[in-house]
């Protein structure tokens, strides 16, 4: 079963007229490459979320991805999503009688929460491909594009999903980096090396930074969540020793 991916975007916006609230933006926009995402960029096609959409996929809007933070839901008729030819577009009608949606509009509105994300599978073993790609200074890099999505949520986020340091990331730069150990080529090998070795460093910069920080809400307003930051930073160690011991088992194991 493929795992649950997020990615996220900066295309997040307030609006209101009378008594209407509405967050609206792209949640993904189609050809654009991603930043470095754990040894890999990444790219959206056109017409990567048409299964799913015409599906009638309940798909919900959500504040960072929790589900205890639903800001409208497709069903409901209170989030409009689909594709358009720049990308994946949605305007979420909020509730001004709900004191968390006020004070996220506000917040938007006021950009102190900017981005959005969206959460994903990709369906079944067409629904990505890979290939080698050189960017404009010539450097290689392996590019995926995704084809045929499963769309679950779009998030309006206050940091972006640890761009290199999430869950699903790390689980793609773990099979990333056993395809690359699996070839017989000495180079290949050593190049992959030191690639994993700049994606852990990478990853702890990430986590140790004063940006990457989990909130939570607390009696409507925002305040540092740090229990769940050690549980990041211990997600982090696990990963690390996992990473460690599926690569170099002769001297982990």
């Amino acid at each position: 079963m493929n795992e649950l991916e997020y990615r996220s975007a900066c295309e997040l916006r307030a609006t209101s007229q009378g008594d209407e609230m509405v967050l609206s933006g792209y949640a993904a926009r189609f050809g654009s490459i991603s930043k470095d995402l754990g040894g890999f960029r990444e790219t959206v096609q056109k017409g990567a979320f048409s299964r799913s959409l015409a599906s009638d996929q309940d798909v919900v809007c959500l504040f960072n991805h929790s589900e205890n933070h639903v800001l409208g839901r497709r069903s409901a008729g209170t989030l409009l999503i689909g594709e358009d030819a720049s990308g994946l577009r949605f305007r979420c009608q909020l509730d001004p009688n709900n004191t968390e949606h006020r004070n996220l509009h506000a917040s938007v509105k006021r950009g102190d929460v900017n981005q959005c994300s969206f959460a994903f599978t990709v369906n079944g073993k067409d629904g990505c491909s890979w290939e080698d790609q050189q960017d404009e200074r010539g450097t290689p890099f392996v590019l995926r594009t995704l084809k045929d999505v499963n769309l679950f949520d779009v998030s309006a986020v206050t940091q972006p999903a640890y761009s290199g340091t999430s869950v699903s990331a790390r689980a793609q730069a773990l099979r990333f980096s056993a395809k690359l150990f699996r070839q017989s080529d000495t180079d290949l090998r050593v190049k992959a090396t030191r690639q994993q070795r700049e994606m852990d460093e990478q990853r702890m910069r990430a986590i140790q930074s004063p940006s990457c920080r989990a909130v939570k809400m607390v009696d409507g307003h925002f305040e540092r969540d740090f229990a769940r930051e050690e549980e990041m930073r211990e997600e982090e160690r696990g990963y690390n020793h996992q990473l460690a011991s599926e690569l170099f088992p002769q001297y982990w194991n």
